[in-house]
């Protein structure tokens, strides 16, 4: 077996006080955008059996949803009919 010698080249390096004044230079913070803006996350708690009903529709529909656009439809149907 032939390896190869280890490259011994020699590692730049950047002075103390150029790292440092990244360091404190520091950043933004990421800023959100307007969608990101407008949702909202929350838990939600679902009896196990219509969990199941959810999911064998979301799994029959031939348009390959996701579970939680399956379930935004939902709310949004039954919010048009209120």
């Amino acid at each position: 077996m032939i390896s190869r010698k280890p490259n011994t080249a020699p590692k730049a390096v950047i002075p103390e006080n150029k790292v440092e004044a990244l360091i404190n230079k520091g950043g933004s913070t990421s800023k959100l955008t307007k969608s990101e803006d407008e949702t909202a996350n929350f838990t939600l708690r679902i009896p196990k059996k219509l969990l199941n009903e959810v999911d064998q529709k979301v799994q029959s529909d031939p348009l390959k949803k996701t579970r939680n656009f399956w379930i935004l439809e939902a709310i949004a149907e039954k919010l048009k009919s209120a």
